[in-house]
């Protein structure tokens, strides 16, 4: 979410959204102690009601940590909604669970109470999100989670970069973790027991089922995009040279608001209808909504 909020527009998300990302971790790299401990209040995490108050009808990626039917929302859309799964080992992903929750896991107790005190979260997936009944412009694609950079690189190819491109300053959600405390590792009896029960989850289930199929979608494009530069060897230099093209071409308009010469309306229609409009009376990130709640 961070780092393509910092280089990317309209990304939407609880961990940050792309018209401000740039300012918000100028100010954590300065204060990161400070910014972690004050982060809703430094754009760095936003919080759901004012993600729901500024709406998504100026987002192209939209990043959510809430239960899977908050995605309902977008069903009576008129466009396609695709959503990107990141897939994890299942027994990583729960020891990195375990560790986050501040949970020793126990080979030796009761594995399914075990699990249970470590799987966090674990209703934000549902099979319905995969073009349902409730959900019939939806389809839903995964990808490796160990894959993230390749990840935002494949995004980089679906996604508007922003003027100003930054290095993304890594912001660590979890403590780390030494395997040489989580038994797992040690006891393939236990381990085997996980797995099964885990496998059966939804979430893992998919999963399964997805990574390395058509609907992986870093399986094939990593290939597509290797034989892409093999058999146009120029193909990168000529896109570099298009961008500092375009980038020299770039102009930032400034409007000077007179009083009383039409400049509110001028600014709000254009907020409402144009990307990229910054104005004391009115953004484009959320006019929309804006002029809803006026009407």
């Amino acid at each position: 979410n961070g780092e393509l909020a910092l280089n990317y527009e309209r990304i939407c998300g609880s961990k940050g959204y792309s018209y401000d990302y740039f300012q918000a971790q100028e100010r954590y790299k300065h204060n990161p102690v400070w910014i972690e401990n004050h982060a809703y209040h430094r754009r760095l995490v936003v919080a759901p009601e004012t993600m729901d108050e500024i709406g998504y009808e100026d987002c192209d990626f939209v990043s959510q940590e809430d239960h899977w039917y908050w995605w309902r929302q977008f069903a009576s859309w008129k466009i396609r909604v695709e959503l990107h799964l990141p897939c994890r080992d299942p027994i990583d992903h729960l020891l990195s669970n375990c560790n986050y929750a501040n949970v020793i896991f126990n080979c030796e107790g009761d594995l399914v109470n075990e699990i249970s005190r470590c799987l966090l979260y674990m209703d934000r997936f549902n099979n319905s999100l995969n073009g349902s009944r409730d959900f019939p412009n939806f389809n839903v694609k995964c990808f490796r989670s160990e894959l993230t950079s390749k990840y935002i690189e494949y995004m980089g190819t679906r996604l508007q970069r922003k003027r100003f491109q930054s290095t993304y300053a890594f912001r660590p959600t979890n403590k780390a973790r030494n395997k040489r405390y989580e038994c797992l590792w040690q006891n393939e009896s236990a381990k085997l027991q996980v797995e099964n029960y885990l496998k059966e989850l939804d979430y893992y289930k998919f999963c399964n089922k997805c990574i390395d199929s058509p609907d992986d979608l870093l399986a094939y494009w990593n290939q597509e995009l290797l034989h892409s530069r093999s058999s146009s060897p120029g193909a990168q230099e000529h896109e570099a040279a298009t961008f500092e093209r375009l980038g020299q071409d770039l102009v930032l308009y400034g409007h000077i608001h007179m009083a009383k010469t039409g400049g509110s309306s001028l600014n709000g229609e254009l907020a409402l209808n144009y990307e990229r409009i910054c104005g004391s009376k009115g953004y484009s990130y959320d006019y929309f909504q804006a002029q809803e709640r006026y009407k």
